[in-house]
């Protein structure tokens, strides 16, 4: 997660005007990065969970089929190793499935950010900035092509 942090601080610190571009193109694509990236972090924790899950259920069927293989001592831990085992590793799916959730959820927060900056930015590129322009005329039964170039 403080990957996902320190990405985003980076992204958001880079400088946001380059040249005549008005929104910095770490701010207009890294938005989209960062929702594949929130997608891909929900998708981990996603199969995380359904590991997890699996873990469970199967020291849930040792339990009930032998109820002898799931009895703990005062301090919770199983006497039987494969019994603990089990609910070690389910433990740590939950745990990596949970971590998973919250930098995808981060990284969602971030792209907010990011589109949330881009459209309270204002729209156009400045005038001024443009050194020519294409000049369209009406003439009545033709129109009129050009370049207008300021100094």
């Amino acid at each position: 997660m403080t990957r996902v942090v320190l990405l985003l601080l980076l992204l958001l610190g880079l400088p946001g005007q380059l040249g005549a571009q008005e929104i910095s193109p770490w701010i207009k694509y890294g938005k989209w990065g960062l929702l594949v990236v929130t997608v891909g972090f929900n998708l981990a924790s996603s199969e995380a969970n359904e590991r997890a899950n699996q873990s469970f259920d199967a020291l849930t069927d040792r339990c009930l089929s032998d109820p002898q293989l799931c009895t703990v001592d005062d301090s919770g831990v199983y006497h039987d190793p494969t019994s603990e085992e089990l609910f070690q590793r389910t433990s740590r799916l939950d745990t990596s499935s949970r971590r998973f959730l919250i930098a995808g959820q981060a990284a969602l927060l971030g792209a907010a950010a990011m589109f949330i900056y881009e459209f309270t930015r204002p729209p156009g590129v400045p005038d001024d900035n443009i050194p020519f322009a294409p000049l369209v005329q009406d003439m009545g039964d033709a129109v009129g092509v050009g370049i207008e170039v300021n100094f």
